[in-house]
């Protein structure tokens, strides 16, 4: 597999087509080839697009895009799209954790947090943010390496008072003293939340092992030990010295994005960033190496908190930013990655020493890094040495730059097919996009960098090539209980030691032949050739069931109106005998990895040309998918069906898989307790839900002999209901829908199993209790709603909607809490509810119930004392968050599957809420408040967790600790159908 971190060369996260989306648990868009209607020629293949300043577009992308420069040296772009529901912005500063003082680790990015506390214009500490959120829309930041970015989406009416506020950021920040401590807190909050967290803690550990003079190894999150005040200096002056020096007009970059033309759009960058102030920067010496000699061709071993073994290699290759066109790593990080017959992957899956192989790349502007990372089982870490070397040996296949070309060109087909198909995303993806590249690319290939392909440079690829050696590797292993641990990361305490890797163990890598069952992959079958779409259709349509017999139900909408060779196939199959259980889902999950296996060959081509194949357990059945263009699907689906059906039972990778997931189920009592608690609030409702550690305890004693007998009989009785939308037809759907039914034959017709959602008691003190293995405590306090009834659920969505910003203000901005804070319209199914939750390094689960309480209490006054004006503001922003149409297929689909998921055949859910959203006047949520949450009709469950940091603290008297009690103190419940 192939999953690389923001490579330079490929598509940023707005270019990437059709998502999986949410078909009820879990479900992929898919696609199948048309046969009718005649198709018409698409313009998803004409020549790309330019602008007239030459910035090529997506032919797809029919917005107006223009790039200009300040005279204070700000690079901007504004994007004109008259149809856009939502407006948006982005600014990218070209600064980030690598410019920290060495001496004020985390500085950036406590700025980051600082620039939100209000500024001169608008002073309030919760102006922009409340300003955004009700005008439907929402805000965030982020610090990088190298650059940090601040971002917004606003209902496009709002715009201008949103660039208002947001501008200020960079113009005149108040950086109030005031806020210096709490703010302080809320960035040591943040890092520990993350302390337990096994990624943070190989990276750190990455950072330990890289060389101290570059930017890399620094701590980057910061913390109160960092970002202290001490007696020759204050933290905030410190602050305030590195925003004037770093925070210039000449390293930013601005996009904005609404439904003004480009002129009127030019004039709001201009009127407002105009003022941000261009510095003489610190002058910059060339970075030093990423890693010294001495940390190249080294072992490093890492002690994990959770019982894991992997493996991570990475290769320093040519820095990215002087070679993209060519190309050169995503070859590498593709043939790598595949999982076909001889590749890496196929050939230590069938040794038994890795459960998962990904490749792709990592670094900055001026290094990047070839990584592979593999999860290894027993025998893989006994054979590590081993698993490596088989890295190394396929390395040289690579070696003649000649025999590479093919799969080259084919990338490059599938890139330019990929460009061609852009669809547009939504305006706050595009402002997101883009203001990073514009500080690396030309300012013409701002949105198709990743496209832009040189000829076939055969040195380029042999530079990359020459790379892979043992003198370049850094080879890390993380396993419980290594030896020659020596060294301890202080922040995350984590064990760890490296040495130069054994001259031996390099001379017999060197030495030993290549595996002759090792080789390079056939071209890709799976690469569409026919784009063409079909005529005919209708924007306003919606699904309508094609067929719908004993055990079969095909939704079906030809939708061509995006002009994408694409659709969206998914199909349930419901199990209704063997719906809920426990046992029943654990051997799904086990299964559908046996047969997942089976298949990768075929999965991975599929996914290398475009198409995202799935084949997901669920609580009663499970769902075959695919997403992705509408050529060769068909062949795809039908290969998907008939290995799911007819692959072998192997009990060798039973065995392994048994292990390695319940190693994970394991693992997960060291996970972030929010988590833990949302899991345990999920098993509480939903009768199918079940613990980790329950899980844990049946695969203890689950044998491959149960796993035979149940796959015996698992399909005596089967509904399926499947969804068919995009670039196929209804005879298509018909026949895909007949030919899955075909493959259960012998199968009992059956109606899928009711849906059932426990209802909370009234008037009762409900308490559940969660054991974590965590300093951290939380809190999660649920209100749940009477009725399903749609009105209903429009209430409770409104309150949730009043209550978010209040809620974060109090408890996270002012009360410091804890760094997740957060209330939310809670629906559970149709069920609809209000949750509040918390995570917590100050406060035990007592004293932040009693915050949540007290910040109720003080919730009621509040929306007495809102005006109509300001309720009438939050409404409507809610509204056009929910009318905001779909610029994708694929966001088209996912809304279509979730009404679909929710038995809403009529597929209108949302345009039935917003409606009823314009009858529900103030005084309606002052009584649903009254009476629902501070009442005697409430109906609230609180699960609670008590970290390390608070273990003195007993639980309250009365709290179940099991599921089991808290079922038994539950009414009975809420029921559909499906």
């Amino acid at each position: 597999m192939v999953a690389s971190r923001a490579p330079v060369s490929h598509p940023p996260s707005f270019e990437v087509p059709l998502p999986l989306f949410p078909f009820a648990l879990v479900i992929a868009l898919s696609a199948c080839a048309p046969k009718s209607p005649e198709p018409v020629q698409s313009p998803a293949v004409s020549a790309p697009g330019t602008h007239p300043q030459g910035i090529r577009v997506p032919p797809l992308d029919d917005r107006t895009y223009h790039y200009f420069e300040l005279e204070n040296g700000m690079k901007a772009m504004v994007v004109s799209d008259p149809d856009a529901d939502m407006a948006a912005a982005a600014l990218d500063v070209h600064v980030g954790q690598f410019s920290d003082p060495s001496d004020r680790e985390g500085l950036a990015h406590f700025l980051e947090h600082m620039l939100f506390l209000g500024t001169d214009a608008f002073p309030d500490v919760d102006a922009y943010r409340n300003y955004v959120q009700s005008h439907g829309g929402r805000s965030n930041a982020a610090t990088g390496q190298e650059h940090t970015r601040y971002h917004f989406e606003v209902d496009h009416a709002h715009l201008e008072g949103a660039l208002d506020r947001f501008s200020a950021f960079f113009t005149s920040p108040r950086l109030d003293r005031e806020y210096v401590t709490r703010e302080r807190e809320a960035v040591n909050s943040e890092y520990r939340l993350k302390i337990q967290t096994q990624t943070r803690r190989f990276r750190e550990v990455r950072r330990a092992t890289s060389n101290p003079a570059h930017g890399f190894a620094k701590f980057s999150v910061g913390n109160l030990t960092t970002l202290a005040d001490r007696p020759d200096a204050l933290v905030w002056d410190d602050l305030k010295t590195f925003y004037d020096r770093r925070y210039s007009a000449d390293r930013m970059a601005v996009t904005v994005v609404g439904r003004e033309p480009i002129h009127t759009l030019e004039g709001f960058v201009r009127d407002r960033f105009a003022a941000v102030t261009s510095v003489d920067a610190p002058s910059t010496e060339p970075a030093p190496p990423i890693y010294t000699q001495d940390q190249l061709g080294v072992r490093v071993h890492v002690a994990p908190l959770d019982e894991i073994r992997e493996l991570y290699v990475e290769f320093l290759v040519p820095p990215q930013l002087t070679t993209y066109r060519s190309h050169a790593l995503g070859l590498m990080t593709s043939l790598f990655g595949q999982e076909g017959p001889g590749s890496p992957h196929a050939v230590l899956t069938e040794k038994g020493w890795i459960t998962s192989l990904t490749s792709g790349s990592d670094g900055a502007e001026d290094h990047t890094l070839l990584t592979i990372r593999m999860n290894l089982t027993e025998a893989g870490l006994e054979h590590v040495d081993d698993v490596a070397g088989v890295l190394l040996q396929f390395a040289r296949l690579l070696n003649d730059p000649a025999t590479l070309k093919p799969y080259w060109e084919q990338q490059r087909r599938l890139s330019g097919m990929r460009f061609d198909n852009a669809e547009q995303a939504r305006s706050a993806a595009v402002a997101r996009g883009t203001v990073r590249a514009m500080h690396l690319y030309p300012s013409s290939e701002v949105l198709s960098f990743w496209a832009e392909w040189s000829e076939y440079d055969p040195d380029q690829v042999a530079e990359h090539v020459a790379r892979i050696r043992p003198d370049n590797m850094r080879m890390f292993v993380t396993a419980p209980n290594l030896p020659r641990m020596d060294q301890v990361e202080p922040r995350y305490n984590v064990a760890w030691g490296m040495h130069p890797l054994d001259p031996a163990l390099v001379q017999h890598w060197n030495e030993t032949p290549t595996d002759p069952v090792l080789a390079l992959p056939p071209l890709n079958p799976f690469v569409p050739e026919d784009t063409s779409l079909l005529a005919g259709s209708d924007p306003e349509a919606v699904p309508i069931a094609v067929v719908d017999t004993p055990g079969l139900r095909v939704w079906h909408l030809q939708d061509t109106t995006f002009d994408v060779p694409r659709a969206a196939v998914s199909a349930r199959v419901h199990l209704p005998g063997r719906a809920g259980t426990l046992e029943h889902q654990i051997r799904m999950v086990l299964w559908a990895r046996l047969v997942d296996q089976h298949l990768a060959s075929m999965l991975d081509q599929a996914r290398t040309a475009g198409v995202q194949p799935v084949l997901q357990s669920q609580q009663d059945g499970m769902v075959l998918a695919a997403q992705g263009y509408s050529d060769k699907l068909d062949a795809i689906l039908a290969a998907m069906v008939q290995g799911a059906l007819e692959a072998p039972l192997d009990p060798v990778a039973f065995e392994i898989f048994r292990r390695d997931l319940l190693r994970r189920y394991r693992n997960t009592t060291t996970t972030r307790p929010i988590d833990q608690v949302g899991w345990a609030m999920s098993e509480a409702f939903n009768p199918r839900d079940w613990s980790y550690a329950a899980g844990a305890e049946y695969l203890e004693s689950l044998r491959f002999e149960d796993l035979e007998s149940w796959r015996a009989d698992l399909f005596e009785t089967v509904y399926i209901e499947v969804m068919a939308h995009g670039n196929l037809s209804a005879e298509t759907a018909t026949e895909l829908g007949h030919h899955l039914q075909a493959h259960f034959a012998s199968a009992a017709a059956a109606t899928p199993v009711s849906v059932e959602i426990r209802r909370v008691p009234i008037g009762r003190a409900l308490v559940r209790t969660v054991a974590v293995d965590h300093d951290d405590s939380a809190i999660s306090v649920l209100y749940q709603g009477a009725d399903t009834d749609l009105a209903v659920q429009a209430r409770w969505l409104m309150l949730g909607t009043l209550m978010k910003t209040p809620a974060f203000t109090q408890l996270r901005t002012e009360q410091q809490l804890g760094y997740l804070v957060w209330a939310r319209y809670d629906r559970r199914d149709l069920v609809p509810g209000l949750s509040l939750n918390i995570q917590s390094g100050v406060a035990h689960p007592g004293t932040l119930l009693e915050r949540i309480d007290a910040f109720l209490q003080g919730f009621g006054p509040y929306l007495t004392d809102l005006s109509t004006e300001e309720y009438e503001t939050i409404r409507t922003g809610l509204i056009a968050t929910l009318e905001e149409a779909p610029t994708s297929l694929g966001q088209r689909t996912r809304d279509l599957a979730a009404d679909l998921a929710l038995g809403v055949t009529t597929f209108d859910r949302k345009a039935q809420i917003v409606s009823l959203l314009r009858d529900i006047e103030k005084a309606d949520i002052e009584a649903l408040f009254a009476e629902e949450v501070l009442g005697k009709s409430a109906r609230r469950i609180v699960v609670q967790a008590t970290g390390r940091s608070h273990a003195e603290h007993a639980a309250p008297a009365g709290a179940c600790a099991t599921p089991d009690c808290v079922v038994a103190r539950m009414d009975a419940p809420f029921t559909r159908k499906r």
